[in-house]
């Protein structure tokens, strides 16, 4: 599963979905490790890119990143160069293939998921 789908806040909140479902002991374990695995892996990929803005963003000749309010959002300010590279790496780090253990469909019981939920969850689930 690539890591641009594990952070996706769609898939995340999919996920959500199915650990509060009623399924079976043994997938509701099976699906615990999965979200440890997730969870880790969100856990490096938001350290990784504090990591690159910490390197790339502009500083101040204290030394202190510099930021802007774009729509009530802090945003950190970066060089074109800086922003280029920064917009590589990012892309870089998101396309790293995680393994994750698969559900088989069947594994979830006879729970009621909506079909957007489980487009959501595409690359976890399999026949």
């Amino acid at each position: 599963m690539l890591l641009s789908h594990i952070i996706n806040n769609n898939f995340r909140a999919a996920f959500g979905t199915v650990l509060s479902a009623k399924i079976p002991v043994k997938t509701s374990w099976k699906l615990r490790n999965i979200s440890k695995k997730l969870d880790e892996n969100l856990k490096l990929f938001n350290e990784s890119r504090e990591d690159l803005v910490k390197k790339l963003a502009t500083k101040d000749d204290a030394g202190i990143m510099q930021t802007e309010d774009l729509d009530g959002q802090k945003s950190y300010v970066f060089s074109e160069e800086n922003k280029k590279e920064f917009l590589r790496e990012m892309e870089s780090l998101q396309s790293i293939d995680v393994k994750i253990e698969k559900i088989k469909i069947e594994e979830l019981g006879d729970i009621f998921i909506e079909p957007m939920i489980l487009i959501y969850l595409g690359d976890l689930l399999k026949d």
